[in-house]
């Protein structure tokens, strides 16, 4: 099987800086989920390995930083593999995003009334992993702006 190229990789298998190192981390971010591995009677999730979801989040949180980059290819590919990455955690991002950022609430009830529940963290997310998902929405937060 030969390499392809990918968003403007050459063929030997070395891509460009920069937007191909953002696709590097995403597919990096996806790649767990998508092994094959007998089926176990337990089911576990993502929240159960905090090894590999510390190595998650310190990688989201770089792609996040790049954002701020002035190359629209750089900034496009981190999205993407952002994208990724929510998705995999989307009960964190979930929870974090219910919580509003300083205090503040992000959408009202549909009852009328000003509070709105609070969703639980996913068990297995540690505090210091609850604050680094936080920060990571806050970065893609700002990107819609």
């Amino acid at each position: 099987a030969g390499l392809q190229p990918q968003f403007g990789g050459s063929v030997s298998g070395m891509p460009n800086a920069g937007a191909g190192q953002s696709l590097m981390f995403g597919s990096m971010l996806s790649s767990s989920s998508s092994a094959q591995q007998p089926q176990r009677q337990e089911t576990k999730t993502v929240y159960d390995d905090g090894q590999r979801m510390d190595l998650d989040l310190t990688i989201a949180l770089k792609l996040a930083e790049t954002s701020k980059d002035a190359s629209p290819m750089v900034r496009f590919e981190a999205a993407l593999a952002l994208n990724r990455f929510v998705g995999k955690y989307i009960s964190a991002f979930v929870s974090t995003a219910g919580k509003g950022f300083g205090g503040q609430q992000q959408g009202r009830s549909v009852m009328g009334d000003s509070t709105m529940p609070s969703i639980p963290v996913p068990t297995g997310v540690t505090q210091e992993a609850e604050k680094k998902f936080s920060h990571v929405w806050t970065h893609i937060f700002k990107l819609n702006r």
